[in-house]
């Protein structure tokens, strides 16, 4: 097999209705990493590598970085740029002899200001990445959304100037992991995909995070490829899924299940990766082990999946009322922002600025924090309150939509739904 780029070995993949598995892994001391990696490309073809950066990076925090290496004390990911690209470049490299297929790897960072991220990325020779100038902004970042926007066009057309094959994942539809209605995920990861294109970038992945029902889910996907088919033509686009990323189950079993259904959504959306989590994300940092165990577990339900593609067990009922909310709800959020300026330079710090960009929940100072959402009885995400979104009045569920407010033990209760739904359906199946 021969793919010289990530477009490549995904329509490979895509072709023989592969889903590429990923870890969410990242560790600080080099060796460490370099087992990570090795054991993910060992698994089989249909894995993707990533390397985490540690969030001392992610802020420039670099004499922190160096006292906790000097001290042999382990940060929560891998410090790029403190290791620098020679070294990264040979790990890389040995993790690549050791497979006699293709295997790509990902850097994820977090970071508002990446551009001396991508310098070195450019230097290692890796070619993929991911983040967005709101999705990297709003949930981890006090830095303006001006200066985001700006750092990151800085950023992406460095990356595209000097990297062959260059590709970058939008976070947008997994903005602070939970608790955010599927239509403004779709617009937010649309809205930095088209960002991306105007930087020159044609290789680019949509992402879509697990939500709190898998109906729902299933609708808010078949948007996301319908839109994204809209905006973004037949180039080189793919989608990827994450299992949930907010409070997750504390059970081993719940955990699974949150997991398979996590799998089965991804396979059904027609998304071409899968961004994995392990059955100890409510405890810890998962371990090398427990991270392979959590990827040859996906990719035992995914195969099932497609060997059962047509039968009863994979069926997930199709909402077509729900489906097509979402749509017409976040075609609006996309086009508010598009009319605003054909520079997101401008465009993206405007919307914030007139609240027609609000992130549920989100305290980061350029958010206006009009929006909110809910989950009602069916266990969808709702609108509690949109702002000034620019969403039809008509497609809101006037049930759940008011503009009282939550309390604060409402919104623990709401974060917690997801890690309770799958915790007591395994209780009450045990018992």
């Amino acid at each position: 097999m021969n793919c010289e780029s990530f477009d490549q070995y995904i329509r490979y993949k895509k072709r023989d209705h592969h889903l590429l598995i990923q870890p969410r892994m990242g560790f600080s001391n080099i060796q460490t990493m370099t087992s990570g990696l090795k054991a993910v490309a060992s698994l089989c073809s249909n894995t993707v590598g990533t390397i985490t950066i540690d969030s001392y990076t992610r802020n420039s925090e670099f004499q922190q970085i160096r006292d906790a290496l000097e001290k042999r004390i382990n940060l929560n990911g891998y410090p790029l740029i403190s290791h620098g690209a020679h070294i990264t470049q040979s790990m890389i490299q040995e993790v690549s002899d050791s497979v006699d297929y293709p295997f790509f790897v990902q850097v994820r960072h977090g970071s508002a200001k990446p551009f001396n991220l991508f310098k070195t990325m450019v230097k290692t020779g890796i070619t993929i990445s991911e983040g967005g100038p709101i999705s990297y902004c709003i949930p981890y970042s006090s830095v303006s959304i001006q200066e985001s926007t700006q750092e990151w066009i800085k950023s992406v057309l460095y990356f595209v100037e000097h990297s062959k094959n260059a590709h970058i994942e939008s976070f947008g539809g997994c903005l602070l992991g939970q608790l955010c209605p599927p239509s403004f995920l779709i617009a937010v990861t649309i809205l930095e995909g088209l960002f991306f294109r105007q930087q020159n970038l044609s290789s680019i992945s949509l992402s879509y995070s697990q939500g709190t029902n898998l109906i729902q889910d299933m609708a808010g996907l078949r948007v996301l490829n319908s839109l994204a088919k809209k905006y973004l033509g037949d180039g080189d686009w793919h989608i990827v899924v994450y299992t949930f990323m907010g409070l997750f189950p504390k059970t081993i079993e719940g955990a699974k299940a949150a997991i398979k259904e996590s799998v089965i959504l991804a396979k059904l959306g027609g998304a071409a990766r899968l961004i994995v989590k392990t059955t100890v994300e409510s405890q810890r940092i998962p371990t090398i082990e427990e991270n392979i165990e959590a990827m040859i577990y996906a990719n035992e339900i995914a195969m099932n999946v497609e060997k059962n593609i047509n039968s009863e067990t994979t069926t997930i009922q199709y909402d077509a009322a729900e489906e097509e909310r979402i749509f017409e709800q976040a075609i609006n959020i996309i086009e508010s922002v598009l009319n605003l300026s054909p520079q997101f330079s401008k465009a993206f710090p405007i919307a914030f600025s007139k609240g027609l960009l609000d992130v549920p929940y989100s305290l980061h100072p350029d958010n206006l924090r009009k929006t909110s959402a809910t989950i009602n009885d069916e266990g969808y995400l709702e609108w509690e309150n949109i702002g000034h979104l620019a969403i039809p009045q008509r497609t809101l569920n006037r049930k759940y939509f008011k503009k009282s407010g939550i309390s604060s033990s409402q919104l623990l209760t709401l974060l917690s739904f997801v890690q309770r739904k799958f915790d007591e359906r395994w209780s009450s199946k045990a018992a």
